[in-house]
């Protein structure tokens, strides 16, 4: 068996024969402890991957930190001062006109509440039930 026949078969990638296939293993084997054994060993460094490490780092884009502790404190503020609007804000009282019913019953409540926040009490009239006012007479649905 000829070597160059044989390389010439592997470069063509053709199928070999068993007693060619034995030849190359036999080769192989016996060669490949030496050519294992002529490698130099060195130690492997890994410099170049930290060096990568660094310049994919330096690649990247900052990360943009969110100032959480100013966003919360900027919401519980504005729904403090918006509780506190709710509850200051004073009801806008519209005028009534002098002389009519309105204005009667609105000053009458005013003075019962200055007279009850200062812990009078003063009767506006008989208490005493009309029983005649109360009673109710057929056929006056319609009336009121």
């Amino acid at each position: 068996m000829n070597e160059i026949e044989l390389m010439a078969k592997l470069e063509k990638e053709l199928p070999l024969t068993t007693e060619e296939q034995a030849w190359l293993d036999a080769k192989l084997s016996a060669q490949g402890v030496s050519v294992v054994r002529e490698l130099p060993s060195e130690d492997v460094s890994l410099a170049w991957r930290s060096q990568l490490n660094q310049r994919l780092i330096a690649m990247q884009p900052k990360a943009k930190r969110r100032p959480w502790l100013f966003v919360g404190g900027l919401t519980a503020t504005v729904a403090g001062s918006m509780l506190m609007l709710t509850l200051m804000r004073t009801p806008t009282v519209t005028s009534v006109p002098t002389g009519s019913i309105e204005s009667d019953i609105v000053a009458s409540h005013e003075l019962m509440v200055q007279q009850a926040s200062a812990g009078l009490f003063v009767s506006t009239g008989d208490n005493s039930i009309d029983a005649d006012v109360l009673e109710w007479v057929e056929g006056q649905e319609d009336s009121l």
